[in-house]
């Protein structure tokens, strides 16, 4: 016959470690959807910083094929879509960043940087300075995309931390399961209440 700590210890320890374990689980996959979320920002953020610079370089190939006596307007016309382009891009990358964080404030240096140089130069900026902006862009970029990858591939903070919680939870409880089961079994005998007696 079954002692009264057998009916209520058992029930409760069993109790106990699926809640642990389902509330491990509901942060875990939180956290998950968070890097998924931060994957997707990093694959928008790449796309918008490449139509940037893409359109940077069509405006670029006007610039380079434009006629010592050519006129703004027909200069306007052929970079009209471009410089659309350019404005919209930058719009959305500066969106996506915050502004307050200095690892951005690079990129959006920049970014004002190569703005200054269309409005100084009446939509005509010089091709070398552009250049040189487009390639402290790339690098800037590359460095910040690196450093999100990376908080991608390690998980958020979060994550890192359920995680070490649930393996240290999990080598608690394989260390006190044989504990517990030795003194539910061998208590009544040890105090001499042997329920099979």
């Amino acid at each position: 016959m079954p002692s009264l700590t057998h009916d209520f210890l058992a029930p409760v320890i069993a109790g106990l470690f699926a809640g642990v374990f389902s509330l491990v689980a509901l942060l875990m996959g939180k956290e998950q959807k968070v890097s998924e979320f931060r994957q997707a920002w990093i694959d928008g953020l790449r796309a918008d910083v490449a139509r940037f610079i893409s359109h940077s370089h069509a405006v670029k190939a006007v610039a380079d094929t434009r006629q010592a006596n050519a006129n703004v307007a027909e200069d306007w016309n052929r970079m009209r879509e471009d410089m659309v382009g350019i404005n919209e891009a930058e719009a959305l990358i500066k969106l996506r960043l915050n502004p307050n964080k200095q690892h951005y404030r690079e990129i959006l240096d920049l970014l004002s940087e190569e703005s200054k140089l269309f409005r100084d130069h009446n939509n005509r900026p010089p091709v070398e300075a552009l250049d040189d902006v487009e390639e402290r862009l790339v690098v800037a970029m590359q460095a910040v995309l690196r450093r999100e990858w990376i908080r991608v591939k390690e998980g958020e903070p979060g994550y890192r931390q359920v995680k070490l919680i649930a393996a240290l939870l999990t080598i608690f409880c394989l260390t006190l399961a044989p504990l517990f089961w030795a003194v539910i079994s061998f208590a009544p005998t040890i105090i001499g209440t042997d329920p099979s007696r």
